[in-house]
């Protein structure tokens, strides 16, 4: 899940476990979960969790309803998300120029 966290009167992004609740803070310990679309056009709701025991009870909660799962690896998944949503390399460039100019996000 997406959340904010108030830090030094700025507006911090963080991504948190679905599962646990907690701050997914090293995005290669992350994965998207996900039940597997069966049909052409339709749209499933993704499932941000910590890889380990937090993705095995996200898969386990899905196969509970007889469902096919997949996953991806969470860095790999919010790149694909953010290009399906038109946002470009150098966009993210000039984000980075600005943040750099003024010290960076925290």
């Amino acid at each position: 899940m997406f959340k904010v966290l108030g830090k030094e009167g700025r507006t911090v992004p963080l991504i948190c476990c679905d599962v646990c609740g907690s701050w997914i803070d090293d995005i290669g310990h992350g994965a998207a979960v996900f039940e597997s679309p069966r049909a052409e056009g339709e749209s499933q709701a993704v499932t941000m969790v910590h890889k380990g025991a937090c993705h095995d009870k996200a898969e386990q909660q899905l196969r509970a309803h007889s469902k096919v799962t997949g996953w991806q690896e969470l860095g790999r998944y919010l790149m694909d998300a953010l290009h399906n949503g038109g946002l470009t390399l150098d966009a993210m460039n000039a984000a980075k120029d600005r943040d750099d100019e003024f010290g960076g996000p925290l």
